[in-house]
């Protein structure tokens, strides 16, 4: 990863509201092309990262194309093994046990590839002056990271 072959990066927030509950037009277009780009991103050297509330079947029909998935705090326990895989809340992925508190914010799981074991994991929370310290210690020009941003 370089400034010539850069990191291509597909954010899907709210990816239920375009693949099962949103627009009909727009969610039978993106049932047809989704598998194809999460099939293929990775060869090309771009990663997807879908967000999403209800992780059912009806609303992500493609949720076992995510070659990488994390199950934050869930409201119910058939939730867990929906989005990471079956029996995963058995084997200790009790997600839907993470207390709504800030305090546990970005607490969940991941199963990694080649193993049936939940993880317990932690996303850091960085504010804008962290990612401003990023860009500085990265050496990015400002002006730089304005004018993408405008594009």
């Amino acid at each position: 990863m370089s400034r010539e072959t850069p990191l291509d990066v597909l954010v899907l927030d709210e990816l239920g509201a375009v693949t099962g509950y949103g627009d009909r037009s727009l969610t039978k277009g993106a049932q047809a092309v989704l598998p194809l780009i999460l099939s293929q991103a990775r060869a090309l050297g771009g990663s997807v990262i879908g967000a999403l509330q209800e992780p059912t079947k009806d609303v992500i029909p493609q949720r076992d194309l995510f070659s990488l998935r994390v199950c934050l705090r869930a409201t119910s326990a058939g939730h867990v093994d929906m989005v990471l895989g079956e029996d995963m809340r058995r084997r200790g992925a009790l997600a839907d046990e993470i207390p709504n508190v800030p305090e546990s914010a970005g607490i969940g799981f991941v199963v990694k590839q080649r193993s049936r074991t939940p993880v317990r994991v932690r996303a850091a929370y960085c504010d804008d002056s962290d990612i401003a310290e990023l860009v500085r210690v990265a050496g990015w020009p400002v002006s730089e990271l304005a004018a993408a941003g405008q594009r």
